[in-house]
């Protein structure tokens, strides 16, 4: 019954000039809930005007008010008032006139950092084959791939456990590792994990394998992120660069990667406003970390625009 005396209060409060209200019955005559009766009452104690109408078997009751102001006229104002018009009025009545919408915005160009096609120039790093000479027995790309998922599963264990844990998955022999590799390999990459640096992007509330999305120069950038950690005063930001030689020196960083980092440094300052964004390249093939100073990232050619 509520919502029945909701949608006629609706009814009523949409005229602007005149409401007509008009009742029909059957045989049974007008329900006393009707929106009928219900107004019929409501004229009762208003002063309303009787009056048959024409060509209809019955009359009509009118309540009417008299109109206060022109509704066309402009509201008075002083003299001389300097009144600024509304917008989208013309005087003092809307414009209807239909107007061009405004141009939509350039569509940004997407980006995906990793990919050798967004660098226009600059040498791609090369990558080892699979097949390359065994050296021991143990081949340098799949050196590189266990050291890779190494980085990626370990962080989720304990930090007392992890060494233990690395040595025995190395041993499996699936792995084929000639007799004290797997230590050898463990030692390595508890080496990455406990580096001063990077501890953070290997502790409790990091992540791994991070999807990231964001606009930076109007370009849309997305990748994946290898490891991310979101600190109160800053981020750190992780790409391991599996089966790829890496440079003699920080300032030899192939263009590639320099890129790939400033864009995920860009996407991350715009979400993390007032942090300090620092990101780091993991070699697994030689199981290096090399930090990447903002003035390698700001060089031509590395920041996208």
């Amino acid at each position: 019954m509520e919502e029945h005396n909701r949608l006629l209060y609706v009814a009523l409060t949409r005229a602007e000039d005149r409401l007509v209200v008009c009742g029909w019955q059957t045989r049974r005559g007008l329900d006393d809930a009707c929106w009928y009766r219900l107004v019929e009452r409501g004229f009762a104690g208003l002063p309303v005007e009787r009056a048959p109408i024409a060509h209809w078997h019955g009359e009509s009751q009118r309540y009417t008010t008299p109109q206060r102001a022109d509704a066309l006229a402009p509201s008075a104002q002083p003299a001389g008032a300097d009144v600024a018009p509304l917008p989208g009025w013309v005087g003092s009545a809307p414009d209807w006139r239909a107007a061009p919408p405004p141009e939509e915005p350039e569509r940004p160009e997407r980006l995906a950092p990793s990919r050798p096609e967004n660098v226009e120039h600059g040498p791609v790093p090369a990558a080892a084959t699979p097949l390359a000479a065994r050296d021991g027995g143990n081949s340098r790309f799949r050196r590189g791939k266990l050291l890779h998922a190494l980085l990626q599963h370990l962080p989720d264990l304990p930090r007392a456990g992890r060494r233990q844990a690395a040595v025995a998955w190395l041993d499996r022999p699936g792995h084929e590792l000639p007799p004290g590799e797997a230590v050898s390999l463990a030692d390595e990459i508890m080496a990455i994990l406990d580096h001063p640096e990077l501890a953070p992007l290997f502790a409790p509330g990091s992540r791994a394998e991070v999807p990231l999305t964001g606009v930076v120069g109007g370009s849309v950038v997305g990748g994946l992120v290898d490891r991310l950690a979101v600190l109160d005063d800053r981020v750190l930001v992780a790409d391991y660069k599996t089966n790829r030689r890496p440079p003699e020196t920080v300032e030899e960083t192939p263009l590639l990667y320099r890129r790939q980092m400033a864009a995920y440094r860009g996407v991350l300052r715009d979400i993390f406003p007032g942090r300090r964004v620092i990101c780091a390249l993991v070699w697994t093939q030689a199981a290096r970390v090399v930090m990447l100073p903002d003035a390698l990232l700001d060089l031509p050619g590395a920041v996208p625009t």
